[in-house]
């Protein structure tokens, strides 16, 4: 995994993401090289995840842009080679994104953050 995809990863854990997936799209699409998507918890959770994603991504000058909706169930965080999809669990399941890409290329992340 890249290094960007790991700073990531420890930024999603930091706040305390619930469900990392990462899934490797890089030989299906060429607009990104990963998609993490992660559930929250609510809306606040949501807004947190994404705002520490957004300074980590900034910091690291990977940040492109992101996306909201009304209700926060869904944001985007786009880094460039790396989409971040915040979803909250209905909207999660309602979309099932990890069912649109190969099964070969999906990853449940389960990491242990040292603090």
């Amino acid at each position: 995994m890249s290094e960007q995809l790991n700073t990531l990863l420890e930024c999603l854990e930091k706040v305390k993401a619930l469900d990392i997936t990462v899934i490797d799209i890089k030989s299906e699409a060429d607009f990104a090289d990963y998609f993490i998507i992660c559930t929250a918890s609510s809306n606040r959770h949501a807004k947190t995840i994404s705002n520490e994603c957004l300074t980590s991504a900034k910091e690291n000058r990977s940040f492109h842009h992101s996306e909201v909706d009304d209700d926060m169930s869904w944001v985007i965080v786009d880094c460039y080679d790396i989409i971040i999809h915040i979803m909250q669990e209905e909207s999660r399941e309602f979309y099932g994104l990890e069912n649109l890409w190969n099964h070969n290329s999906v990853e449940k992340v389960d990491r242990t953050v040292n603090d």
